[in-house]
């Protein structure tokens, strides 16, 4: 099974990507949501962090199970993403997207501003 992540704020909050993730999921792609919010132990540090409750609300909407959202509490997603058999992910952050180029994992880096679409579907037909 192909796995890949989506970044949540200015990614998954698009509708086009709303409904790129619903056809991947029912074409058996494992979605997952990898944020760089703080999850709800550590939310505390960080006052102005938004409620999650949109992330929760968009995930079941797109038909991701709560246990698939990662919340990286502000570290590098590339962390997260070292290890993994993560094929790419989609985020609107190039700081996210070139230190996940930069720790040389095997993890994809694609931006939610270039030809997002086209370059995944070519990377899920590998």
């Amino acid at each position: 099974m192909v796995t890949i992540t989506i970044d949540f704020d200015n990614t998954l909050t698009r509708s086009c990507v709303q409904m790129a993730v619903k056809e991947w999921i029912e074409r058996g792609i494992d979605v997952w949501i990898l944020t760089a919010r703080f999850d709800e132990l550590h939310k505390h540090m960080y006052p102005i962090n938004p409620k999650n409750d949109e992330v929760y609300k968009i995930a079941k909407d797109v038909g991701i199970e709560r246990h698939k959202i990662i919340f990286c509490n502000m570290l590098p997603k590339a962390n997260y993403l070292r290890g993994t058999n993560v094929l790419f992910h989609l985020d609107d952050s190039s700081v996210e997207l070139q230190e996940i180029l930069d720790s040389k994992i095997k993890t994809i880096p694609l931006s939610v501003f270039d030809d997002w679409k086209n370059k995944a579907e070519n990377f899920l037909k590998i």
